[in-house]
Parts: C-alpha cells; structure tokens; sequence
C-alpha cells in the first residue's frame, strides 16, 4: 500500500519561517532607526541658504569641512532605512497570499533602487567630500556637496526617497484587507507614501526651481515620520501571523496555496 502523502498546504514552508522571523527584528530595528535619524536631523542646524542663521558656509563651501563629523551623524541611520524596508518588504512577499505578490516585488524592486541612490549618495560626501576638503582639493566639490541647495546631492537624495515612498505605498497595495494589524499597517504605509509622493508636485509648483531643499526636507521628515509606526505596526503583524501559523500547525499564512488571514 503506498504512503499516504501530506497534504501540501499543511506543511511548513522553511522559506516563511525564517522570513517571519527575520521580518519581525527588521520591522522594530527600521522603527528605531528611523526615529534616531529624524531626531538627529533636527538638532542638525541648516549651514547653508536662507534658513542658516549663524556659522553659515557658502558658495563654494571650501570651508565645510569644519563641519565634520558633527553634520553627519544622520547619514548613519539615515543609510540603513531603505536597505532595511527592502528586507521587510521581502519578508512581507512570504506572508500575504500569493495573488498579492506582484505588489511586493514591486516594492522590493523600488526599495533596491532607492538603497542605491541614497547610499551611493552619502558615501560620496564621507569617502569623496570631506576628504577632498581635507587635502585642499576643491575642485568640482561645490556640485557634490550636501550644503549646496542645488547641487547633485539633494537630487539624488530627493529621488531616492521618492522611490522609497512608492515602495511604501506598493507595500501597502500589497498587504490583504482585515485584522487591525494589517490595516494599522496598511493605513500608515499608504497615508506617508502618498503624501511623500504627492509633495513633489505640490514643491515643484511652490517653488520652482528651487524647490530642492524644502522638497528635500518635506519628503525625509514624511517617510522618516511615517516609518517609525509603520515598523512597529509590521513587527506586530509578522508576529500575529507567525502566532496564527503556528496554532493552525499549516502555515496558511505564508503558503503558496492559502491566503493570508490578513491578520
């Protein structure tokens, strides 16, 4: 007689584990490092344009290397926030039915791209900036520099999180409808992605061609803001889903062959 075979939706799936569990820590580490990039971004003062007040650098901002490293410290959480919502995105991908999935590698496609904008970005002020300020080796820095309100840094880092907050609304798209947790989650990441994106337009009418720098600051402080919930809110759904996974013993949630229960 031939052994009976398990059925499939009852079985683990290794994969959904591990990205529950490994969703669960990136979601509080995301919420944590975003709300100590923001804090530090605020008590980091404006060294350049109309908003500087006092020990401003201008144009060509040969002195800015006095500024260093005091001026930097945000880039350092700052750095980690798309890398981390790609892996919470890919962790997402595992934990929602599979009809929803496209979402999510939409998500993980755009948050690859944002981490390579925002971290080519600010390598090049720690490893090309500052030390050519330091060898006295000024020339094309002004375009590099991040005092510089028109200058390559806010564009990159103005698109960077551009495409990070169209990762946050794709995520949100993704996520199935019910449960608190979800909806918490679904909510929060909709609402920041959509005003993030939506501010672009409303800058770019404002102020024209120098809508870099408030445009810079407007989107950072939506998504920086908008990311402390959301990692919290998706920590607790990971956790409501590995807690539904484990008593129905059949991993329905993070299964090819059965929907998620929206927690």
């Amino acid at each position: 007689m031939a052994t009976q075979v398990s059925n499939p939706s009852i079985q683990a799936n290794p994969a959904a584990a591990i990205a529950r569990r490994l969703g669960f820590a990136v979601g509080l580490l995301l919420a944590a490092m975003a709300a100590a990039g923001f804090g530090l971004g605020i008590i980091t003062p404006p060294r350049s344009g109309a908003w500087c007040t006092a020990n401003c650098t201008a144009y060509p901002y040969i002195d800015a290397g006095r500024f260093f490293p005091r001026d930097y410290w945000w880039m350092l959480p700052g750095i980690t926030l798309a890398p981390l919502f790609m892996t919470l995105a890919a962790c997402m991908h595992f934990c929602i039915p599979l009809v929803r999935r496209l979402w999510t590698l939409l998500a993980i496609c755009c948050a690859t791209a944002a981490t390579t904008l925002i971290a080519l970005d600010y390598f090049v002020q720690v490893l090309v900036v500052q030390p050519s300020l330091t060898h006295h080796e000024h020339d094309g820095i002004a375009i590099l520099t991040q005092y510089n309100p028109h200058g390559l840094f806010l564009v990159l880092e103005d698109l960077g999180y551009l495409l990070l907050a169209k990762t946050m609304l794709l995520a949100a798209i993704a996520l199935p409808a019910g449960g608190k947790h979800a909806s918490g989650l679904r909510w929060t990441l909709g609402i920041a992605g959509g005003l993030a994106l939506a501010s672009f337009p409303v800058f770019a009418v404002l102020f024209g061609a120098d809508m870099a720098l408030p445009f810079e600051l407007a989107v950072i402080t939506i998504v920086w803001i908008g990311l402390v919930p959301s990692g919290i809110l998706a920590a607790l759904w990971i956790r409501y889903v590995e807690k539904v996974s484990i008593g129905r013993r059949a991993l329905q949630p993070c299964s090819d062959s059965q929907p998620s229960p929206g927690a």
